[in-house]
Parts: structure tokens; C-alpha cells; sequence
């Protein structure tokens, strides 16, 4: 791997539960140091690039060392090596790099590192304190210089099916400067979030007046949309990478609509708004300067869409997952909307053999997304077969919208769609059948006039 290709790769994601063993075995093994294999993909999401790079799992090395020697240095037996080189690949996987330990030095590499490492790998490095793990770093060897550089380590528990498309707000703290990459904030209040500061050189978009058209109450048509994109200075090769206020509602709606106006690298930052500022980064209230694009008018994806009809066809048939997101009182009928919602309708409820399933559950206290394994759970505990197709529905959209995020991409069950008409349509809906109350649990029948 070249210079450029390394610089590509802009971040290690590495599981939680992996790091943590990274550290048990560094403890275990101190006051020498230990060594593994990094095993996993190089994720390329675009015209821009590799992105990601991504462990999948773990292969402890056995160190080699002379007989008597104290304090060795890592070392992995060339058969060991090949070995594990030969299953990753009939895996689908490859050697991504190592991971080693430095006993009571800090976790960054040194002149024996340097010397010996080779530029295509990511080396993990765990410090360890008087036998507790301190410090975990991730390098990368410039081929040309010659000298590390720091490597940023995405940590989660995540694994999930389709990573690239969530990126932390390190990651995008890299890029600001990085002109393929356009960042872009769509809030539920523009008022109370962009305007009052947003990322250094990010664009503000106001879902109801450049998401949205007013007339029709549908979204933008593909020769709109095209405009909107010029305007920004976005060209259709560029990362797009979205991010708001309420644990990025209205942000996942816009990554949804790019994705059905088929722009190719579209992406979340993780946690929006909420996490940015939980770790202090910088805002400001400049407005960036957009040279005009070129951007074409897209052809629409309809497979990321339903409608009333495919929703109405549905009814009584459990041939699908119908997914409803919104809150409890929601569902149940007690209220129509979220307190101060406009958008509204005339009756509340849910559509019939809808599961409840709110989309709040699938967010942590920061506003990033919840584990795989933990999102697995809930939708296995609602009854969510996804060997069917799911329809996720809300008030308007947006928090549906989140969901199929979560569907499509963290659990990757790729025949997912979002009902952006949602109850403000069905609510209003001559002859579209509701129920009030909780769910009900076995199918209902199916009471369409034949």
C-alpha cells in the first residue's frame, strides 16, 4: 500500500470487546509484551476512497524470543503468520496489522516499531501501567517519511452490517478541511441549533422549506433536489455526511432522501449534535462559501420507499414487518402528535398490525446508536421476522427514517423501507382502517371488500 492508500484509511474501527481483550491479554501477559493479529476488511465506501478499516476479530500470536531473554520484544512465528493469512482470505477477511503491548511505556511506537513495521498495517498499541491497561493507540507507517502517524480508533461494540455509513465525530473533526467531504446539518429547530452555532464550515439545510415541498406535501422532485445540491457546492461524487439536533432525526430523513435520489456515499455522524457538543468541539455561527456545483438530476430509488398502497395492500396478510416508531401514547391513541407538533391528524391510533417499537430505543444516552447485539434484541423481543420485508412509519417520516437507518444499515436486512406519509397521511386517510390501544398479537384478518 502506497502513502496515499494509507492516508485513505481514516479510522480503525475496532469492537469494544476486542479492545478490551487486547488489554486482558496485555495484562496477562506483563510484565512482557504480548502480540496478535489484526483481522478484518478495508471498508471502500465511494469515489473517495477507502474509509474505514475494520476488526473483525482477533488472532493471538505466540511470541518468539530467545531462551532466557526478559522483557522481549514481540516477534510472531512466519507459520503462525501465513496461517492466519490463509484463513482470513477464505473468509473474505485479511491481515489488517498487529496489536502489541508496552509494558510500562507509553503507547506510541518506538525506533524498534518503526523499523520494523510495514506501512500497509495498523499497529495497535496497548500500554500497560504496573499491570493495568492505561492507554490504546492505533499507527499507521508513511512510506515515505518513514515515521508513524496517528491513526484514529473508532471504538464501539458496533460490528454492525454496514459501518461505513456511521462515522464519529472525530472522524468528521478530520475532514472539515477535506473538500470531497460536505458536511450538513438538518435540524427539527434550525433556530435553536445551526443558527445558534454548528460545525466549522458545515451547511445548514431547513427541512421544511429545502427538504420539502410545501404544495404537494411530498419531497423535493429529483430537478429540485439537483438544484439544492448545486447551491451547497455538493458534486455527486462527494461524501455527504449528515448530522442534527434530536439525535439526528431530520438528519436521517435527508441521509434517507439522498439515498432515494441515489447519491452513492451518504453518510451519519454518530450522535449528532448531542455528541459534538458532549466533547466540546468547537462551533461557530460563519457561514461557509459553496462554489456552485454541477450536480445532475438523479433518477429516483424507490426500493427505500413505500406508500399508502403497499401499506394497504398489506393489511391482514402478515407478510411484513410493519414497524411503528413513534412513542407509546402515539401508538396507543392518547395523543396524535409530540407536544408542539404542527403536523397533525384527525385520528389517533395506529395502523393496524403494526408492532411499536420506538425509535428512542435504539439510541444511548449520547445519542449515538445502541450495539448490534442490543438491537438485535429489540426487534427479536417485538417479533420482527426479518426474513420478511418491513415498512417503518412515524408522524412524518423523520423518525421512521431512523429507523430504517438503523434496519437497512446497522443490522443490514437490506429489503427495508421508510412510509415517510406515515400517520399524518393514514390518520387522515378516507377508509384506511386504525386501532387504538396496545397491539394486537396475532394477525388480523383480512377485512378488505373483495
Amino acid at each position: 500500500m502506497s502513502t496515499n492508500d494509507a492516508d485513505k484509511v481514516s479510522a480503525l474501527v475496532l469492537p469494544e470487546s476486542l479492545a478490551r481483550q487486547i488489554e486482558r491479554e496485555g495484562e496477562s501477559g506483563y510484565p512482557n509484551e504480548i502480540c496478535g493479529m489484526l483481522i478484518g476488511r478495508d471498508v471502500t465506501a465511494g469515489p473517495g476512497g477507502a474509509s474505514q478499516r475494520i476488526v473483525d476479530r482477533l488472532e493471538p500470536g505466540r511470541n518468539v524470543f530467545d531462551a532466557g531473554e526478559q522483557y522481549h520484544r514481540f516477534s510472531i512465528d512466519p507459520r503462525d503468520q501465513l496461517k492466519a493469512e490463509r484463513e482470513a482470505e477464505r473468509q473474505g477477511r485479511m491481515v489488517l496489522g498487529y496489536y502489541h503491548s508496552h509494558p510500562d511505556h507509553p503507547a506510541r511506537p518506538s525506533e524498534y516499531d518503526r523499523e520494523h513495521a510495514w506501512p500497509f498495517y495498523s499497529y495497535v498499541i496497548v500500554a500497560i501501567a504496573k499491570g493495568k491497561a492505561a492507554d490504546m493507540t492505533s499507527w499507521v507507517l508513511n512510506d515515505e517519511s518513514k515515521q508513524f502517524e496517528r491513526q484514529e480508533i473508532a471504538m464501539s461494540e458496533q460490528q454492525y452490517a454496514r459501518p461505513e455509513v456511521l462515522v464519529s465525530t472525530g472522524w468528521v473533526a478530520e475532514h472539515l478541511n477535506d473538500p470531497k467531504v460536505k458536511v450538513v446539518e438538518v435540524d427539527v429547530e434550525p433556530d435553536k441549533g445551526y443558527e445558534v452555532g454548528h460545525i466549522p464550515g458545515s451547511i445548514g439545510w431547513n427541512w421544511q422549506t429545502d427538504l420539502n415541498d410545501r404544495v404537494l406535501r411530498d419531497l423535493i422532485d429529483p430537478r429540485t433536489f439537483s438544484e439544492l445540491c448545486r447551491r451547497a457546492g455538493i458534486n455527486a461524487d462527494d461524501t455527504v455526511v449528515f448530522y442534527g439536533d434530536a439525535n439526528n432525526w431530520f438528519a436521517a430523513w435527508a441521509f434517507w432522501q439522498f439515498k432515494y435520489h441515489g447519491h452513492k456515499d451518504v453518510r451519519l455522524m454518530n450522535g449528532g449534535r448531542k455528541k459534538w457538543e458532549l466533547e466540546k468541539r468547537p462551533w461557530t455561527k460563519d457561514l461557509p462559501q459553496c462554489a456552485r456545483s454541477n450536480y445532475p438530476v438523479p433518477a429516483s430509488d424507490e426500493s427505500v420507499r413505500a406508500y399508502r398502497d403497499d401499506v394497504m395492500k398489506s393489511l391482514g396478510q402478515n407478510r411484513i414487518n410493519l414497524v411503528d416508531v413513534r412513542s407509546p401514547d402515539e401508538f396507543t391513541g392518547k395523543v396524535i402528535a409530540p407536544p408542539g407538533m404542527t403536523e397533525t391528524a384527525q385520528r389517533g391510533g395506529h395502523i393496524p398490525g403494526a408492532k411499536s417499537i420506538p425509535w428512542s430505543k435504539t439510541v444511548n444516552d449520547d445519542g449515538t446508536f445502541k450495539a448490534k447485539p442490543d438491537l438485535e434484541r429489540l426487534y427479536a423481543e417485538a417479533g420482527c421476522d426479518f426474513a420478511k420485508p418491513t415498512i417503518a412509519y412515524c408522524r412524518i417520516g423523520e423518525r421512521s427514517s431512523h429507523t430504517w437507518f438503523v434496519i437497512k444499515y446497522l443490522l443490514g436486512h437490506e429489503n427495508a423501507r421508510n412510509y415517510d406519509g406515515s400517520w399524518t397521511e393514514w390518520g387522515n386517510l378516507v377508509g384506511a382502517p386504525i386501532e387504538k390501544g396496545e397491539a394486537v398479537a396475532s394477525p388480523l384478518p383480512d377485512v378488505r371488500c373483495g
